[in-house]
């Protein structure tokens, strides 16, 4: 497959900036991108990038009204555009791998959601057992680093279909969700493939937190959480690109567990995102090459950076800003985040979470929420 970006209008272009900067999530659309391309040839129009440019400089006022914002955004813009121009100069569709990688990971942070497609035959080999009411009514949603995401709307309900990548995916998300079916706040299967086949449907659809997601909300995932690790499972994979909320309930679903594992005190590579990783996990790719022993502390640290990240002014653009390949320059950053940046309450719910204290989480979280909403 070869993936060209094409000339953009205007609206396209300032869409497609505005989901990357706005959307909640995109720490892990760069390895999503880099895993879903490697192999495969990118190319560009010769002129996007300088319409891409023009386009976006000549956003309307009424988009320009919060000064701060559009200085900020235009700050990262511009280092964007050299980068492109760069990597630009240097990549075509021959050019190395390691080039073309480093554009997918550069393009991947203002990517348009569902820009990438897939081959129909290879789709419909890969869904061959599935019931063609729900083939004939797929819609492409993401692509993550353990499978393929569409969307489908049968009889008046939606649901989402995960087609695997490679085997153990689906046989390990498949029997935590099995053994967590009468839990609250975790997806629920539908339907699965046989053994030879690779995929499975899931409700609910939703749609991933982002900046504006209700604190209520956060003591819900804590209490999710905690009945999961009652249940000896560690998810490892919590970031804002795995929280979601129900478009029927608007309650929050914990998704993708195909990383996760049984707190058995046995050490295991991580597999889960990098940026919100617990500190003990970032220590254990600096001296284990990410060999880690996972425990449910990890979940909970990982869950409240979730929430500072999206809640907290420039928090995501200084963490985004570390290699996926420097975990011990992201401990710093983070050091210096609860040093610096966040508040007395962030920095106790960073402590209590290290603790695995669930329960003064959720009081904690509770509290606040009450104080905001007196205010």
């Amino acid at each position: 497959m070869t993936t060209v970006v094409n000339n953009w209008t205007h609206t396209q272009t300032l869409e497609w900036v505005k989901s990357g900067i706005d959307k909640g999530g995109y720490d892990q659309d760069c390895l999503y991108l880099k895993d879903g391309f490697k192999g495969e040839n990118l190319t560009f129009n010769s002129k996007s990038i300088e319409i891409f440019k023009r386009n976006f400089k000549n956003e309307s006022p009424e988009q320009k009204a919060d000064d701060q914002k559009m200085k900020e955004r235009e700050q990262l813009i511009e280092s964007l555009f050299a980068e492109l121009e760069r990597l630009f100069s240097q990549t075509t569709a021959t050019a190395p791998k390691t080039n073309i990688e480093e554009l997918v990971l550069l393009i991947s942070k203002f990517k348009v959601e569902g820009e990438i497609t897939h081959p129909k035959q290879q789709v419909d080999d890969d869904l061959s057992d599935l019931d063609q009411d729900f083939k004939s009514k797929l819609v492409f949603e993401k692509e993550g680093m353990s499978s393929r995401v569409f969307s489908a709307l049968v009889d008046g309900k939606s649901y989402f279909i995960k087609i695997y990548k490679k085997p153990h995916f689906k046989s390990n998300e498949e029997k935590r969700l099995q053994s967590l079916k009468d839990f609250n706040g975790v997806p629920k299967i539908i339907r699965s493939s046989g053994d030879s086949s690779k995929w499975m449907v899931m409700s609910p659809l939703g749609s991933v937190i982002n900046t504006s997601i209700a604190f209520k909300n956060w003591g819900k995932i804590i209490q999710i959480l905690l009945d999961v690790h009652k249940n000896n499972i560690i998810h490892r994979d919590i970031g804002p690109s795995n929280i979601i909320l129900s478009n029927e309930s608007k309650e929050p679903i914990l998704i993708d567990w195909s990383s996760s594992v049984l707190f058995s005190g046995n050490p295991s590579p991580y597999e889960g995102c990098y940026y919100t990783a617990s500190n003990n996990v970032l220590i254990s790719m600096v001296k284990s090459n990410g060999t880690h022993t996972s425990t449910p502390n990890d979940d909970l640290e990982s869950c409240i950076k979730t929430m500072i990240i999206l809640t907290v002014r420039n928090v995501k653009r200084k963490v985004l800003s570390v290699g996926v390949d420097s975990p011990r320059r992201l401990i710093d950053v983070w050091n210096k985040i609860e040093k610096k940046r966040i508040s007395p309450y962030h920095v106790q719910l960073l402590a209590l979470s290290r603790n695995g204290s669930h329960k003064e989480l959720i009081q904690l979280l509770h509290s606040l929420q009450t104080e905001s909403e007196q205010q």
